[in-house]
């Protein structure tokens, strides 16, 4: 009776295993995008946006709907230098500031920050080719970003590269989401982008860039 049995069970066990084996190459071709890059996933009418977010549409009183209702806890209000600031012990990214330009109660600018174990690579994987590196000047400390969407004129999404952009194992400091239409970002002086380069190749190409002179 076991004979027969197994003999009946053995399709069965057979095609199992098949399902298991396809559904663990499927999994194994799905991006798994890091924590912190999720919340790009997707788009608001086409425009870049973070968790639904839109710089320029959402409202001050909507993120902050969201953000609490998200976890988040209401930090620090600086209304002097018009930021909001939420903080979470357990969410990724652990910070968020919400930028807004004075008179509005839009957002025109998000920074997400405090994440851990993230990488130019986990960022590019989802956002795609940057199409400069800007260096900012700063009373507060210089800083250079890889820009995206730049050509768009909507919204601009920038990383902050404290370390260099060489490798795509470099860490991001933070990521930021912007209304392109509000900054002219004058303050800005940009370079191309020529994919990981050391500093010494980036500089025979871009000679007049900050960092080289």
């Amino acid at each position: 009776m076991s004979g027969v049995l197994r003999l009946l069970l053995m399709p069965l066990i057979g095609g199992l295993m098949l399902v298991s084996i396809s559904l663990m190459a499927l999994a194994q071709q799905q991006p798994q995008h890091h924590p912190a890059m999720v919340g790009f996933l997707g788009t608001c009418d086409g425009t870049p946006c973070w968790q639904g977010v839109q710089p320029g549409q959402t409202t001050l009183d909507e993120v902050r709907t969201y953000l609490l209702g998200a976890g988040y806890e209401a930090g620090i209000i600086n209304d002097t230098q018009r930021f909001h600031y939420y903080y979470s012990d357990h969410l990724t990214p652990g910070c968020v500031k919400v930028g807004y330009l004075p008179d509005s109660t839009t957002v025109s600018f998000l920074r997400l920050y405090c994440i851990e174990h993230i990488t130019l690579g986990d960022a590019l994987s989802l956002l795609g080719t940057p199409q400069a590196i800007s260096y900012r000047f700063s009373i507060y400390g210089d800083a250079e970003y890889l820009i995206f969407n730049r050509a768009q004129r909507l919204t601009g999404i920038t990383l902050m590269v404290g370390s260099g952009w060489d490798s795509a194992y470099r860490p991001i400091a933070s990521i930021d989401i912007f209304d392109a239409r509000l900054y002219a970002r004058a303050h800005l002086v940009f370079g191309g982008w020529y994919g990981f380069l050391p500093g010494w190749r980036y500089c025979q190409l871009e000679p007049a860039y900050p960092r080289c002179r």
